[in-house]
């Protein structure tokens, strides 16, 4: 019998399919994430859908936290980041929409994101400022025994509405996007 070596951080790289090439961004972070000296494994799931290939990969992590990086946008230095605030809290985000969070897009797209955030922190009474973005880490026994629906970009939305609804801790970290 062979004994899977243990990891503390699966790092799912949820990616729609024929997006961008999977291989490229694994370099890059497989390097970032040497530098964290850390146990990790990278899985990078291409799938149509952007909530299936996030459902997937989260299906196959063994690691103790579970951290999420959107594979078209992929920003190394956001791992320390997050790597970093692992034990503050059960979720960490991060967040454009914080002080000291930047959000640099085309005007439209930030307008957008922006008022749909505004909208989803006042509507459902979540103190979140950034539901969408997909720079996350959660401990892996926050997917514990879930259920999601979602399958497109609406499974971030999803995850942090049933993780705060149970009583984990979510935390956002200000992030220059």
């Amino acid at each position: 019998m062979v004994l899977q070596p243990s990891v503390d951080l699966s790092v799912v790289v949820p990616a729609l399919d024929g997006v961008r090439p999977l291989d490229e961004l694994t370099r890059q972070l497989s390097g970032a994430l040497d530098a964290l000296a850390i146990r990790y494994e990278l899985l990078p799931v291409s799938r149509p859908r952007y909530g299936e290939a996030l459902l997937a990969g989260v299906a196959q992590a063994r690691g103790e936290f579970v951290l999420t990086i959107d594979a078209d946008a992929c920003r190394p230095d956001v791992l320390s980041l997050l790597w970093n605030a692992r034990r503050a809290a059960d979720v960490t985000i991060a967040s454009r929409y914080v002080p000291g969070g930047a959000a640099r897009m085309p005007a439209a797209r930030r307008v957008l994101s922006g008022t749909l955030n505004t909208i989803l922190r006042a509507g459902l009474s979540i103190p979140i400022h950034d539901f969408s973005s997909g720079f996350r880490l959660y401990r892996a026994s926050v997917f514990r025994d879930q259920t999601y629906t979602a399958r497109g970009f609406e499974i971030l939305r999803e995850v942090i509405v049933k993780a705060y609804a149970e009583g984990w801790t979510v935390r956002e970290v200000p992030f220059a996007y």
